[in-house]
């Protein structure tokens, strides 16, 4: 195995952070988006496994609990906590397996070829789950194979928007319920 992040459970390992796109920089201006993770992997090769990311901001904008800029990396029974933009998946490939990720708006995004396995994901306000921004060049951009999305009652959610021209979303044998616009 290549480097890693283990915790020993993901409801008692947890990393958390509390920055928002719209917080000022050393510069007075916004941060943005891109600046706010509380793991950034830049390492090919990197697993993480048993562990909570989370960005608490809450509802002030986007607030990265993870960012990935690497490829091959994989995360195994983990959540992701964050009210929009929680799963940055930038570039690279990804496998998801055995996690759970909330949020409200495009929380999981990017140009990535990420596979989702067995994911729950949970909407916490009427928004959008995906923002896919996939390559013109690539075949595959944000794949979730057997998940779960829902929601407490009366929350609606879209599956997604196309953030880039060439944006690809599959769900395959995903429960979606009532929660899905």
């Amino acid at each position: 195995m290549g480097h890693a992040l283990i915790g020993e459970d993901a409801a008692t390992t947890v990393l958390v952070n509390n920055v928002h796109a719209n917080m000022l920089g050393p510069d007075g201006k916004k941060i943005g988006t891109f600046r706010t993770p509380t793991l950034q992997v830049d390492g090919d090769g990197f697993v993480v496994e048993n562990m909570t990311l989370a960005n608490d901001a809450g509802p002030v904008g986007q607030a990265l609990a993870l960012r990935v800029d690497a490829d091959r990396v994989v995360f195994r029974r983990c959540r992701f906590l964050s009210w929009q933009d929680t799963l940055l998946v930038n570039r690279g490939r990804h496998y998801f397996a055995d996690c759970y990720v909330e949020g409200h708006v495009d929380f999981i995004f990017c140009g990535a070829n990420a596979v989702f396995e067995r994911m729950a994901i949970r909407c916490l306000d009427n928004g959008y789950i995906t923002a896919a921004s996939t390559p013109f060049d690539h075949d595959h951009g944000l794949t979730f194979i057997d998940c779960r999305i829902y929601a407490e009652a009366g929350i609606q959610s879209y599956l997604g928007r196309p953030w880039r021209a060439h944006a690809q979303t599959t769900f395959v044998r995903t429960q979606m319920g009532t929660v899905v616009r």
